[in-house]
């Protein structure tokens, strides 16, 4: 029997664009910082694949500081700007949640039911603040419940201030467009394997004129902001995967969309109002849907669909193997009738309709054994 595979926000199979430049560059030995013609070979590499993720992004007034992945990125920009207080939301990914420096104050950032920060009340936060001495980090859409939060927003509100904004995009890219010149954030935070790339890559775009100091020290690579001899070939199928991800983005779009909205529908045809669907009256992503069902326990849930080859999981992924409640849930403050119950369903464009269809049949008699 084939598994189904649900959990796109969690990692993705790497895509034909990316694997075959992968391989096409293992006949090579490539270090950036050698001085011979192979050296040479992966410098032009590595800068063009900065040109090409710049230009996908609308992100020319950035500089691309490659790393191991989006939490790398994501500490590298809260440890590295040199602001004493950091403000975080408190739906961030575990990268930047549980990222507390010593020598910062952490001020956590309320979210209304739904998952969104409001306006309102994050300028009435920031007009505490000392001018030009903070730095907020907030992601553009959560992992969990899909929610796109208002950063244009939220960035015009900092900037009157004189802070800075970091902004996680890992979810957004290649299911929504993303504009950085238009979102008009400071640092961004990106990661390969959520888009069809290699696990263990990412970057963190730096906006021209911001300084970070390192983390990782050694022989002055990325002009002395994150050393190490970088991953040429994971960063340039990096490149090709943004580049397919970005091309085929209204059909991706258009295809999970569809097929999240057919899955809500059956859910609620159901179930009714034993089942809550998290953030669906709000803008979200189109392939992402959090819901939880009265009665129904994560971990009961998980075992069964995994015993039927469905892998889906109970949230964010980094966290979910504790079966912990959900973080984002809990400052959304759900009821405690659902909070232990739910269930993230995230959708690729290689799903269809049969293979919701089958999800359904397991849950419905999951739904019916607790109801």
């Amino acid at each position: 029997m084939s598994i189904i595979y649900f959990d796109h926000n969690s990692t993705t199979k790497p895509s034909t664009q990316a694997i075959k430049e992968f391989v096409r560059l293992q006949d090579f030995a490539l270090n950036n910082l050698s001085m011979h013609q192979l050296g040479r070979k992966a410098d032009m590499i590595s800068e063009e694949s900065r040109h090409n993720i710049k230009n996908l992004l609308n992100a020319d007034n950035f500089e691309v500081i490659f790393t191991s992945g989006a939490s790398e990125s994501i500490n590298l920009a809260i440890n590295g700007v040199e602001c004493p207080v950091v403000l975080i939301s408190k739906i961030e990914h575990s990268a930047g949640f549980n990222c507390r420096p010593q020598n910062k104050n952490i001020i956590e950032v309320d979210v209304d039911s739904d998952g969104l920060i409001d306006v309102q009340k994050f300028q009435e936060l920031i007009n505490l603040q000392e001018r030009g001495n903070f730095l907020v980090s907030i992601m553009l859409a959560n992992n969990e419940t899909g929610s796109i939060q208002p950063i244009k927003e939220l960035a015009k509100i900092t900037h009157q201030k004189n802070g800075l904004i970091h902004c996680d995009i890992v979810q957004a890219v290649g299911k929504i467009p993303v504009d950085l010149e238009d979102l008009n954030v400071d640092l961004v935070s990106i990661s390969a394997h959520k888009i069809g790339g290699l696990q263990g890559v990412g970057a963190l775009l730096l906006r021209r004129g911001v300084n970070i100091l390192p983390m990782i020290f050694g022989g002055g690579q990325e002009k002395n902001k994150r050393a190490g001899t970088l991953n040429i070939a994971g960063i340039s199928s990096f490149a090709k995967a943004l580049e397919a991800a970005v091309k085929n983005l209204a059909e991706y779009k258009n295809k999970t969309k569809d097929l999240r909205d057919y899955l809500e529908k059956k859910l609620v045809n159901v179930a009714g109002k034993n089942v809550q669907i998290f953030s669906q009256e709000i803008n979200r992503l189109p392939n992402t849907c959090f819901f939880a069902t009265k009665n129904c326990q994560s971990q009961t849930q998980l075992m069964q669909f995994d015993l039927n080859n469905i892998c889906v999981s109970a949230g964010s992924t980094c966290s979910s193997g504790t079966l912990q409640k959900s973080r984002v849930l809990q400052a959304m403050q759900i009821s405690k009738d659902f909070i232990d119950c739910a269930i993230r369903v995230s959708l690729g464009k290689g799903n269809n309709h049969q293979e919701v269809d089958k999800f359904v049949e397991i849950w419905q008699k999951i739904y019916q054994k607790h109801n």
